[in-house]
């Protein structure tokens, strides 16, 4: 016999400055084995049963056994109502009402009573991540696959640094190919862009890349993890600013205006100084601000970098990236004393374990490999703080 199911999840609403417009589809129907030896059928909700006279015969027979069900996967996205329903029929094609089916999922059991149509539903909140529900009846069972996407959002900060950043040869040959990074890459043209991503309870973490306009690797590297979380469940919360410096990365230039956005981040008015009390509002957890360095430069090797005072744990966080990485760490005994002014040193200041990673490159161009290790450090920053 042959299963189908007919599921569908609600579409709720984030309030998103750019949507996440990607209805909950019903994916696929696939076909599930089920247990007994009835002839093989499908069905969907909307089938009606008919004699050869013409007569609807959808209600007949209502307390007979079930022999089939039919069956579709489900895809949805965190903070939606998931919903799925299966349609139970007799071994005649009539559908069965009043009776009751368990549903299993993520190790908790649910039970709903079929309706008149012959459909039962289940109405379920989880978190990101791929579930299998199994269900059963009259010894008849079966399972289909329910997929949460992490949830996610746009907001332009309109700082007077929007730009195409397209104009970049450079960034724009290795721009993704995502629905989600076009989406931000046509952001960046009103401001600097921030995505949030949101898969379930757990921590809150900010990352940054693009300070400086002219490394290229660091956001290349966000535009890809932004790919990656599309499809990847997070157990927390994550906020991506891949450009911060638009303007600057569409010119490959360094600075934004002429200034140094790292050295000024304990300035207040500058664009980095907004990005740190962006990081504290949101109540961040941990942040991650990812560059490139030049060959010959400070530091002039692919690094982790943090400080042991006055949060420890940026010390702690810089040693994980770099084994897990496999790159070079750095350790600075006080935050601010070595570069004052800088993202990492300001929010650690605050209070907030952060880290500064590089990977070398000559500024203005991608070396081979730097994205992927920039990546790498990225979602060793994401295990570290138990989100991936």
């Amino acid at each position: 016999m042959i299963i189908s199911a007919v599921s569908a999840a609600d579409n709720a609403t984030d309030d998103n400055v750019l949507s996440d417009s990607d209805d909950l589809s019903l994916r696929g129907s696939t076909d599930v084995p089920v247990m007994g030896d009835a002839e093989s059928s499908t069905l969907s909700a909307d089938d009606v049963s008919k004699n050869e006279s013409g007569t609807d015969t959808t209600l007949k027979s209502p307390s007979g056994s079930v022999s089939k069900f039919s069956a579709k996967d489900v895809a949805s996205k965190y903070g939606s109502k998931t919903t799925f329903s299966v349609k139970l029929l007799n071994k005649d094609g009539n559908v069965l009402k009043d009776k009751s089916v368990i549903f299993k999922v993520n190790g908790n059991k649910y039970s709903a009573q079929s309706d008149s149509k012959g459909i039962a539903t289940v109405s379920l909140k989880l978190n990101a991540g791929k579930y299998t529900i199994s269900y059963s009846c009259d010894g008849v069972g079966g399972k289909n696959t329910i997929n949460v996407k992490n949830a996610y959002k746009i907001k332009i900060y309109k700082w007077k640094s929007g730009a195409d950043i397209k104009k970049n040869k450079k960034i724009k040959k290795n721009i993704p190919d995502s629905k989600v990074v076009k989406k931000i890459v046509k952001a960046a043209k009103k401001g600097t862009p921030v995505i949030k991503f949101k898969g379930g309870k757990g921590k809150k973490v900010f990352i940054t890349a693009g300070v400086h306009g002219n490394e290229l690797s660091s956001q290349v590297a966000a535009m890809n993890l932004i790919k990656y979380l599309e499809d990847h469940p997070i157990k927390g919360t994550v906020y991506i600013m891949p450009f911060m410096n638009p303007k600057g990365t569409a010119k490959n230039v360094r600075d934004y205006n002429g200034v140094h956005l790292n050295k000024l981040a304990n300035k207040k008015g500058t664009i980095s100084y907004k990005t740190v009390k962006l990081i504290t509002k949101f109540k961040c957890k941990a942040y991650g601000d990812f560059h490139c360095t030049k060959p010959g430069g400070k530091p002039g090797m692919d690094v982790a970098m943090g400080t042991y005072n006055p949060t420890p744990q940026s010390a702690v966080m810089a040693r994980y990236i770099a084994k897990d990485s496999n790159v070079n760490y750095l350790i600075y005994k006080k935050a601010g004393s070595e570069y004052p002014g800088a993202l990492e040193d300001t929010v650690s200041l605050k209070g907030i374990p952060a880290v500064t990673c590089e990977v070398i490159t000559p500024h203005g161009k991608i070396a081979k490999g730097t994205p992927t290790k920039s990546l790498s450090m990225m979602r060793s920053f994401l295990k570290f703080n138990a989100l991936i």
